[in-house]
């Protein structure tokens, strides 16, 4: 029974963060819904394609893509003019590599909201119980961890991203689906490695701020409840 009293905080303290983590990736991507027609844009996509693409087009891309990464539409089956001829953008192995993706994402979010429910739960309880220092002391022997790995994996980035992100995806993907040939996969020239750099790097710096003010959140709570304890 003690052990498990002592595992509950840090329990909590991982789903919290893995919620919260889930929570910046998410707000990085979808709080603007131009966000990655923006990095289309940023990235000079338009310029590294073999052929001519309209501003539409591009645009068309970025928003089936998005809505099909969330679940909101059941299939990829974008088509645009190239050469003039319309032609879907996407190979076979193109759509299948980002069905993977989409079922990944779809996954974190559903544990997401379970993660978040689950903690929730567990800081109602233990606020009621008047033992929120626990759950903090917790809290930060895990952000700890969770930090200095997070902290090393983008060292490693910033060093050779290209390593980093063919590791990345070796250990997510069962398949070799996501090595794409770029004379007929063209989304891999519009998803170049530095726009998911750039994304990367923002959700771990949202990440990290979330994360710090939650803490704080955890500290003054604690010490508000202790004082009041006290009395």
């Amino acid at each position: 029974m003690k052990i498990i009293k002592k595992t509950i905080p840090y329990i909590y303290s991982i789903l919290n963060i893995y919620f919260l983590f889930v929570l910046s990736f998410y707000i990085i991507l979808y709080s603007d819904k131009n966000f990655l027609l923006k990095l289309f844009f940023k990235f000079n996509v338009k310029e590294n394609l073999p052929f001519n693409i309209s501003d539409n087009d591009l645009s068309k891309i970025s928003y089936e893509l998005m809505n099909y990464l969330r679940g909101h539409s059941l299939y990829l089956d974008t088509k645009i003019f190239i050469n003039d001829s319309l032609k879907e953008l996407y190979s076979i192995t193109a759509k299948i590599h980002m069905a993977d993706v989409r079922n990944i994402f779809i996954t974190n979010i559903h544990f997401a909201v379970y993660s978040f429910i689950i903690s929730s739960l567990i800081i109602i309880i233990y606020s009621y119980k008047n033992r929120l220092n626990e759950i903090f002391y917790a809290y930060i022997k895990t952000i700890i961890g969770i930090l200095f790995i997070l902290l090393s994996i983008i060292a490693f980035a910033l060093i050779d991203f290209s390593s980093f992100f063919m590791l990345f995806h070796k250990i997510i993907f069962t398949n070799e689906y996501y090595l794409f040939d770029p004379n007929i996969d063209y989304i891999i020239l519009m998803l170049p490695e530095e726009l998911f750099a750039n994304v990367g790097l923002k959700v771990s710096i949202l990440f990290i701020f979330i994360i710090l003010l939650f803490t704080a959140f955890l500290y003054f709570s604690s010490k508000i409840q202790s004082h009041l304890e006290a009395k």
